[in-house]
């Protein structure tokens, strides 16, 4: 049984001509110990996924379990919000600037466990993430920009919860303390076999701290496979773009970038079939007449795309820049 399993979840922002599907039939897998990361452009419906994951939004459709428990019917149980917990992107502003370090991570546990042992838990949960118990007293202000993150994950971390939901933890850090903040997750996720949905658009730390990668674009999964596999033999059109784009430190292993043609679509305004069909080098009349569903193309890969699923002699022969 899977940690956490979403199922063709769906989420829309206002109605009638005004209606914003953010998330359109997304399902996906986290197992204990395990990273899945969800990727994709910024709009694509990564942060509204996230939100839903952990409680703080309701889903229009679809559902959200939790080792099997019904995560929205129980809501408002706090033994279940315990077991999820949500790392915020920027934690300048995640964190209270008026409450010291000791409250901010003792709220949770006050909050959804309740109990004697609450400054326990706030210096246990201080030093599993590098932090001596002299930070206690401090506030956000008086910290750097990693410790505010460290002490967002230790938060995060206090009621031991199942599965913690990370978006975009590294994105306000520089490389340096980017590295050790992914090494700390990386053994807080051994010691205690957590699991993780991380949300980022750095594709190198996904490549370092995920197992599988799930490729979002505007509010659907259009790929998932094991992380290596996705690198080296990414199926989707979209999925080929994405990484080709990205920056690459050794210049003996730059690609040549794919430019997408066209614009993104408006998410108010979809176009029918495919929703990459405009900007699609693939391409086929099929693709704008019909919505595309996930397709196997090998174990544990899987693509949204009529074109590859109809060739799947390419697996393992198309590259990373788009060319047979």
């Amino acid at each position: 049984m899977s940690l956490l399993s979403v199922r063709n979840l769906h989420k829309t922002y206002g109605s009638g001509a005004r209606a914003l599907p953010a998330v359109r039939g997304v399902s996906l897998d986290v197992a204990a110990g395990e990273t899945l990361a969800l990727v994709g452009e910024s709009g694509c419906g990564k942060s509204s996924t996230a939100r839903i994951v952990v409680g703080l939004a309701q889903p229009t459709s679809g559902s959200v379990s939790l080792a099997g428990e019904d995560l929205h019917a129980r809501v408002h149980d706090r033994e279940v919000r315990r077991r999820a917990q949500m790392v915020f992107q920027h934690p300048d502003q995640s964190l209270n600037p008026h409450f010291t370090v000791a409250r901010t991570v003792a709220e949770p546990a006050r909050l959804l466990v309740g109990g004697r042992d609450i400054e326990d838990r706030v210096v246990e949960a201080l030093r599993t993430v590098g932090l001596g118990p002299e930070y206690r007293a401090r506030r956000p202000r008086e910290l750097s920009g990693g410790q505010q993150q460290r002490v967002a994950i230790a938060r995060a971390l206090i009621c031991d919860p199942e599965l913690v939901v990370l978006d975009e933890p590294t994105a306000s850090l520089d490389q340096s303390v980017r590295s050790r903040v992914v090494a700390l997750l990386e053994r807080v996720q051994q010691e205690r076999q957590v699991g993780y949905l991380f949300i980022s658009h750095d594709l190198t730390t996904v490549r370092r701290i995920a197992h599988r990668v799930a490729v979002m674009y505007l509010g659907r999964i259009v790929e998932v496979a094991p992380t290596e596999e996705l690198f080296e033999n990414p199926q989707h059109p979209y999925t080929r773009a994405l990484l080709a784009a990205a920056p690459v430190p050794d210049p003996r292993r730059r690609k040549r970038v794919v430019p997408l043609r066209g614009e993104t679509p408006s998410a108010s305004d979809l176009p029918t079939g495919c929703s990459f069909q405009s900007r699609c080098p693939l391409v086929h009349d099929r693709c704008r007449t019909t919505q595309p569903q996930l397709e196997p193309l090998a174990p544990d890969h899987a693509a949204e795309c009529f074109a590859v699923a109809s060739r799947p002699e390419h697996l393992g022969v198309v590259g990373s820049d788009g060319r047979p």
